[in-house]
């Protein structure tokens, strides 16, 4: 099916490719695999493969850090099946045109620290931190720009094995062991 999908998108281009072209070199620039341009063709293949097997969702950006990372340790073939499971099944609200997911994520993370962590969450409204910033980010890469690389693989296997509820606890362990710093920030890019 994959093959199938690859040969068929390479005589019909879907509207993503141009954003797709974008992002391949943005994808992990400092990673020495990255710098190999057959590794490249295979994200390029996986993206668009993707995007042709799904064209109401078709290619979003930060898909290309979820397939780039998955392309480390698993082959073409894999990492789209695993990428395909991802947008459709653990995060498909997030990769929408409405990213209703991640604006729900959001607002539970929200949450979640007015409860647990009132000090942090009452440090950043009083420094108007775009708090959606640092969701998106974590949530919609789930991880992979954020955490070491053994870490965030740790993380996807609670999360494939687990549910996708488990952003929300890593998040939340994240700012608890980061808090004592982050009350000492003002700086939104510190911040993130």
């Amino acid at each position: 099916y994959y093959s199938q999908l690859v040969a068929k998108n390479e005589k019909n281009k879907t509207s993503s490719a141009t954003q797709i072209e974008k992002d391949l070199t943005r994808t992990f620039p400092a990673h020495f695999y990255y710098e190999c341009p057959q590794i490249i063709d295979s994200l390029r293949r996986v993206l668009s493969a993707y995007a042709f097997r799904n064209p109401s969702l078709g290619y979003c950006q930060s898909m290309n850090f979820i397939a780039g990372f998955l392309l480390l340790v698993l082959s073409e073939h894999q990492a789209f099946w695993v990428l395909t499971i991802i947008a459709e099944h653990l995060l498909q609200d997030h990769y929408s045109n409405s990213i209703i997911g991640s604006l729900v994520d959001d607002a539970v993370l929200r949450y979640y620290l007015h409860k647990y962590q009132p000090k942090l969450f009452k440090h950043f409204e009083s420094i108007e931190f775009p708090f959606n910033s640092l969701t998106s980010k974590w949530f919609m890469c789930l991880f992979v720009n954020s955490l070491p690389s053994e870490t965030t693989f740790r993380i996807w296997d609670a999360i494939l094995c687990e549910g996708i509820e488990v952003i929300f606890n890593v998040a939340s362990v994240i700012l608890q062991q980061n808090e004592k710093k982050l009350l000492e920030l003002s700086d939104h890019g510190e911040i993130i």
